[in-house]
Order: structure tokens, then C-alpha cells, then sequence
């Protein structure tokens, strides 16, 4: 049955990089032939063949693949990368390298489950009934419309909410943007604003937290982070800076690859918080 094995590039920086051709070869060779289990089933004759190299060859490459290497970077086995088992061998580090591959590949498929999460979110519309009327259909979060409700107000009530929050310096909290949905934060800020959307509001507290998180100011420690989010969305719609929603996800590209640096762009986002940290 044919397989898939996975060449990390760094083979390139491994000692076994700096032995002669064959010893690559039949190495290699010996990856793509390795099960899910790092066995290699072949006589040594077969082997060879397959990585075709003289018989004689083969078994001292063999020899030297089996043997200690002071200068491996993983000491484990003493360095020794095979080992001689029925009907073939086993590769010494192969669940090592395999734990790797699939904790790559839970974050690929990750990746994909979250997309298709915000695709059919984004596809989502509210079911109407035939006998409903229009004016009984409650507005969606998307529309503009402003709420009839005195918005201040409710906007203090949420900020108060944010009080209780302890005034110690920390780093951004990872799940501040599900703590904002549970504090009402974007129904509020909303409400206050005219013409936005929760989803706009949301997409720049993403890009907030991506800041504080893995931009510039990753590691920098604050306090109320609640109520720096709640000012940074407010100052974000004076200044224009809001996008349209799902903008984050499908920033348009130069035809020379670079993002275009147009109002609204990540770029410009990005240059927005610089200022704020710049603020404290």
C-alpha cells in the first residue's frame, strides 16, 4: 500500500546530512518506506533495490545508521537511528517525528473546523413565517437601524459591570473576547453607536487582541482590560478605523502580494494600536 511520510526540512541541519550520498539516500529511502509504527519491512537485498544502491552498500549503510553518533542533536539511542527487528527494522525516533506531524495536522483541521464555523455563521438568516409581519421581525445584529433604547445608559450600566474587575496589572486575558460577549460589551457599544454592527465590532476586538497577544504588545501588562477594550472600539469608530464585517479574513491583496495600505486596511489597524500602546 502506498503512503505519505513527511520530510521535516530540518533533515537539512542534521548530521546525517554530512554523510556520503548513499547514507542520505537509503536513509530517506528507509522514511518513505516506514509504516505508522516506523517499521521498515525489507530484506536488506530489497532495500538496495529500492534505493538504488549496490547490496554492499546498503549493509554499510546499514551498519552506520545502527551505530551511536556523538553529534546528533537527539541523544536518545545514543544517537543510533535504526534497529534490526524481525523482518526488517525500526526507525528509533520515528513516533517522535510522528507526534509532530499530527499535532500539525489537529491544527490544520482546527484551522478548518473554525472557518467553516464563521462561514456558516456569516450564511446564517432568521427564519420568517409567511403569516409574520414586517414590523414584528426583530432586526438582525447586522442591521443598522439604530435601537430605540436609551443606549447611554444601558452603555454605563455594562461599564459599571466592568468596575469589578481587578485592578492588578496582567497581560491580556486569551478568552477576553467571549468575557465582552458575556458582559454585553458589543450590544452596548452598538447600541451607542450609530451605524455599527456587532460584527464590525467584534472583528476589531479580534484584531485587538491579536495585538496584545502576538503583535507588539505581546507580554505588556495592564489593568481593565474590559473597559481598554471599550475605549479602543469607541476610538476606533471616531476615527473611522471600524471595517466591514468578515474583512479580516479576506483582506484584499496587491497584485504584487503586499496588503494595500487603504483606509481601514490591517495595516492601518495595526499602525492604530501602535498609538495606543504608545498611550500606555
Amino acid at each position: 500500500m502506498a503512503g505519505y511520510t513527511k520530510l521535516f526540512s530540518s533533515i537539512i541541519h542534521s548530521t546525517i546530512w554530512r554523510e556520503p550520498p548513499e547514507v542520505c539516500k537509503v536513509w530517506v529511502t528507509m522514511l518513505a518506506m516506514a509504516d505508522r509504527n516506523g517499521v521498515v519491512e525489507a530484506s536488506v537485498p530489497g532495500l538496495a533495490d529500492a534505493a538504488r544502491v549496490s547490496v554492499a552498500r546498503c549493509r554499510k549503510v546499514l551498519d552506520v545508521l545502527a551505530s551511536p553518533d556523538a553529534d546528533s542533536r537527539s541523544q536518545d539511542f545514543e544517537g543510533r537511528r535504526i534497529k534490526a527487528v524481525d523482518g526488517g527494522w525500526l526507525l528509533l525516533n520515528h513516533a517522535r517525528y510522528r507526534a509532530k506531524l499530527e499535532a500539525d495536522e489537529k491544527r490544520i483541521q482546527t484551522a478548518a473546523r473554525v472557518r467553516r464555523h464563521r462561514e456558516n455563521r456569516a450564511n446564517v438568516t432568521p427564519e420568517v413565517t409567511h403569516d409574520q409581519k414586517s414590523n414584528d421581525v426583530t432586526p438582525s445584529r447586522s442591521d443598522p437601524s439604530p435601537d430605540p433604547s436609551p443606549t447611554p445608559e444601558a452603555e454605563r450600566e455594562s461599564a459599571q459591570r466592568d468596575a469589578a474587575a481587578s485592578d492588578d496589572e496582567t497581560v491580556i486575558p486569551l478568552d477576553l473576547i467571549e468575557r465582552a460577549r458575556s458582559h454585553s460589551v458589543f450590544s452596548d457599544v452598538a447600541k451607542a453607536l450609530p451605524g455599527v454592527t456587532i460584527e464590525q465590532l467584534e472583528d476589531s476586538a479580534r484584531e485587538f487582541l491579536t495585538y496584545w497577544t502576538i503583535g507588539e504588545g505581546t507580554g505588556r501588562r495592564r489593568r481593565q482590560w474590559m473597559r481598554k477594550l471599550r475605549e479602543h472600539l469607541r476610538r476606533a469608530f471616531h476615527e473611522n478605523r471600524l471595517r466591514a464585517p468578515g474583512a479580516i479574513e479576506h483582506d484584499a491583496r496587491a497584485p504584487n502580494g503586499h496588503r494595500q495600505a487603504k483606509s481601514g486596511s490591517l495595516a492601518d489597524s495595526l499602525a492604530f494600536m501602535r498609538e495606543e500602546l504608545e498611550r500606555g
